[in-house]
């Protein structure tokens, strides 16, 4: 069961990349850092205290997950990384505005396109 709401963490994300001058690529694995040593590893842009994280909780819950567990988070992270792309300019633009609910409530909106294949539209198999 995946206990980690990816939607709210989107601030905190791109408050990571923002601090340490990364991509949110990166900055997505510096927050999974974050949350598997339950401390802040990687430093995360100052953010207003409802969209801070309590690393030691976050930490403790992911500790206790089991494999399921875990795989559920990481598909989560996945299926976080394809809606944040697909969004990715309008976060931009609400991370500038420092509208950090707008983030989260776009993000919790948005579909996830899923899985990207290796096929290309409109390519056809002889």
């Amino acid at each position: 069961m995946n206990t980690i709401n990816w939607n709210t963490l989107t601030p905190v994300i791109f408050g990571i990349g923002e601090a340490n001058n990364r991509d949110l690529g990166v900055a997505m694995d510096m927050c999974m850092q974050n949350i598997r040593e339950g401390r802040e590893v990687n430093p995360v842009a100052e953010l207003p205290i409802a969209h801070q994280v309590d690393w030691p909780r976050i930490g403790k819950a992911y500790a206790a997950m089991d494999e399921a567990g875990r795989k559920a988070v990481n598909d989560g992270l996945n299926a976080w990384l394809r809606t944040m792309r697909g969004n990715y300019k309008a976060l931009c633009a609400l991370w500038a505005a420092e509208d950090y609910d707008a983030m989260v409530k776009l993000m919790e909106g948005a579909s996830d396109p899923g899985p990207i294949s290796g096929d290309k539209p409109g390519k056809e198999e002889n």
